[in-house]
């Protein structure tokens, strides 16, 4: 009988030696685990919100630089257009300009780059081109020599890519093409017709973007012969 009295008191005192023990240890293996597990939880959450967050940013950094391109590339084809050489030449007997549109490519003569000082002008090609499942507006462009007449522009000169993922591409001419008719749009303006254009509109749309573009541009529309004298 005092074997078992002092066996219990024993017994007791070890466990609440071992409980007290756990308590000054700090949190058991189970509490730790849920820790970590919550910890793992919490830790995954915020870095998806970074990532996202992360990934939104660089795509909307994205699209303010196309957009920048697409405004840098808007003027300058708008100034371009604005200083083109609204010259007349005689070929043949016939007089001609130096210019040349489609619904898809305009050519024209027009100022020397900044970094050119040996070439008084460039002739230019601004052309609509398919690459790949999209299109993309081309320049093609070179010097011209001193004395030299008309347009003779190949896909070998220098090429400076404009715009990418156009889905497509109009180019119109606002003008008159002869004393006895009227101004109104054309899609086409060929060398033969004496006059320059008054207008060139530029319509394109870019991949993703519901709603088509619209760019009108005004260029000086009478022509003048190569002598220096002005052409009616």
């Amino acid at each position: 009988m005092l074997v078992r009295i002092i066996r219990e008191c024993f017994d007791g005192d070890i466990s609440s030696m071992v409980s007290e023990s756990r308590r000054q240890s700090g949190f058991t293996l189970l509490e730790l685990l849920v820790a970590v597990t919550i910890l793992t939880l919490l830790m995954t959450a915020a870095f998806g919100s970074v990532y996202y967050a992360s990934k939104s940013w660089k795509t909307g950094i994205a699209t303010i630089e196309n957009q920048d391109l697409r405004r840098s590339a808007d003027r300058f084809v708008s100034g371009i257009l604005r200083q083109i050489s609204t010259h007349s030449y005689s070929e043949d007997g016939r007089r001609k300009i130096e210019f040349n549109g489609s619904g898809r490519s305009v050519g024209f003569v027009g100022p020397t780059p900044a970094n050119d000082e040996l070439y008084a002008q460039y002739e230019y090609q601004l052309e609509y081109k398919r690459s790949g499942t999209s299109g993309e507006l081309v320049m093609f462009y070179r010097p011209r020599l001193p004395g030299e007449t008309g347009l003779s522009m190949d896909d070998k000169d220098d090429r400076l890519m404009l715009l990418s993922d156009l889905k497509n591409l109009r180019l119109s001419y606002y003008g008159r093409k002869d004393d006895r008719s009227m101004s109104r749009w054309h899609s086409r303006w060929s060398e033969e017709i004496e006059e320059y254009p008054e207008l060139v509109r530029f319509e394109y749309q870019i991949e993703g973007e519901r709603m088509p573009r619209r760019s009108v541009i005004g260029i000086r529309s009478s022509a003048k012969g190569v002598d220096g004298n002005r052409s009616g």
